[in-house]
């Protein structure tokens, strides 16, 4: 029949033998569903939003966001998804391939029969890589393969039986074609192609890296499907901290585009941008052998999704005004606390704090701690530094600490001292790196200046951008591994 392998026809499959295509819909439908449902676990578990979501993962202690089941997105229903035009000539694969471009072509357009083909072969192709080839190299008309792609794309697992589809050079280039030709059509729109890209803590498998599917997708050379793939697999990384391994095929998708391209696609989406230049800035660290810490339950894409919440950025901005500094500054910051210091310690110790039980240090979202504090709000009252009558009297009880406001309120009164110091001793806080270097201090410390010391020797090697033993290191990590792997965060915001 033209298969690339011979099958074992011994029962490998179970099959519904009424003949009836409501069955095998009635299994991917609920496939679909179990699979699109994320748990939430506030206390110490995985905590996982689904990409349809707005990404509301810091559940509790967050002000202003939207939760899933509220007013997020909610997956499409795919039998009342948009209507695609069909075609009312003969489908058959004696006429011939049509010339390109056809309509759109939709699997509701086919009989029971053909329909239960289709959902047949979706089902099969999740665990067999054989099944979606042989079914494409079996119907040479790209109608047909449009809508097969269009009922696995409208059941949300185009992307998955893609990235389990044979690697062999003859499948990979019919799937590659017929891809395209589904695109061209319009029969397989990038939305719905996004959309059908979902986490490990959404039913797929789990540690999976979407090599495949960059793979396929690559070779397209299509911008429209390449960017709908990096776009779904950022919001899926965004959501889904065990899903970053998904960033090395991003990565390739992304040197895919042109130069013209890449930077039309990231004015778009100035957050891919940033991510990605986190990641590289990781691999840098790597290579040169210096050490940085970045927890791993928040990523970078979340980061930025919760300050930039409207509700959060007002209040953070706020504070960045009432205490004198720039809001990019404070934002990056608190940013840089979300994604690099905060694991799932942090979030059981918040949820107690919040109930006004105080163990351990560094509550909230931006983990302040208290002695810090303590000698930022001196600092400010003793230079008569703007905000330092509201700073003397900052409530210091856990559950103040311990919420979203009362976190972002310490950590701006924290990042005014910080700011101060390094002016006074010759600094600036300029560029991003500047701003950096101060989130280095806030997390690390300056000798002479915060409570015990830390990562920066004196004021002076931290006013002028030098941690601790950067003899040793190239110029280009003079600031530190904080510093550096953060720089992004404030070039983004003070751009956005």
């Amino acid at each position: 029949m033209g298969s690339t392998r011979e099958r074992d026809e011994g029962g490998e499959w179970l099959r519904d033998e009424r003949g009836s295509g409501y069955v095998q819909a009635l299994i991917l439908l609920t496939m679909l569903a179990l699979g699109g449902i994320a748990a939430v676990q506030r206390l110490g578990g995985t905590i996982r939003r689904t990409s349809d979501c707005t990404g509301d993962a810091i559940v509790g202690m967050t002000s202003g966001l939207t939760r899933c089941g509220e007013n997020g997105s909610a997956a499409p229903d795919p039998l009342t998804s948009r209507p695609i035009e069909g075609d009312s000539g003969d489908t058959s694969s004696s006429s011939g391939p049509p010339p390109p471009p056809f309509p759109p072509q939709s699997f509701k357009d086919l009989s029971d029969e053909q329909q239960q083909e289709y959902f047949t072969v979706i089902e099969r192709a999740q665990l067999d890589s054989f099944e979606l080839p042989d079914f494409l190299l079996d119907h040479p008309d790209p109608r047909d393969r449009a809508r097969l792609f269009d009922a696995a794309a409208s059941f949300g697992l185009l992307p998955e039986i893609l990235d389990k589809s044979s690697v062999d050079p003859e499948s990979r280039r019919v799937v590659v074609e017929s891809l395209k030709a589904a695109f061209d059509s319009g029969s397989v729109t990038p939305e719905e192609f996004k959309r059908g890209i979902r986490g490990t803590g959404a039913g797929s498998r789990a540690g999976e890296d979407h090599q495949q599917l960059a793979d396929i997708v690559v070779a397209t050379g299509d911008p429209r499907i390449i960017e709908a793939f990096v776009e779904g697999e950022i919001d899926v990384v965004r959501d889904h901290s065990e899903d970053v391994r998904r960033l090395d095929a991003v990565a390739k998708a992304l040197d895919a585009l042109s130069p013209e391209e890449r930077e039309a696609f990231f004015e778009r989406r100035p957050d891919i941008e940033t991510v990605m230049d986190i990641r590289r800035r990781h691999d840098d660290l790597r290579r040169a052998g210096l050490p940085f810490v970045d927890t791993d339950l928040f990523t970078s894409g979340l980061a930025i999704q919760v300050v930039q919440n409207p509700d959060n950025r007002r209040f953070i901005d706020d504070m960045a005004r009432r205490y004198g500094i720039d809001p990019a500054l404070l934002e990056g910051v608190i940013a840089s606390e979300i994604d690099f210091d905060r694991d799932r310690k942090d979030v059981i110790l918040d949820n107690l704090g919040r109930k006004g039980i105080g163990i351990g240090q560094g509550w909230g979202v931006a983990a302040v701690h208290g002695d810090t504090l303590d000698r930022a709000i001196d600092y400010l009252r003793q230079n008569g530094l703007p905000g330092a009558d509201d700073a003397g009297r900052y409530d210091k009880d856990v559950e103040n600490k311990a919420s979203f406001e009362g976190s972002v309120e310490a950590a701006a009164i924290v990042v005014a001292f910080y700011a101060d110091v390094k002016q006074k001793n010759g600094g600036a806080i300029d560029s991003p790196e500047d701003m950096a270097v101060i989130w280095g201090a806030y997390r690390s410390g300056v000798a002479g200046v915060s409570p015990g010391g830390g990562g920066f020797a004196s004021a002076e090697d931290f006013a002028h951008n030098r941690a601790s033993g950067t003899g040793e290191f190239p110029p280009g990590f003079e600031g530190g591994g904080n510093a550096y792997q953060s720089t992004p965060f404030f070039e983004y915001f003070k751009s956005h």
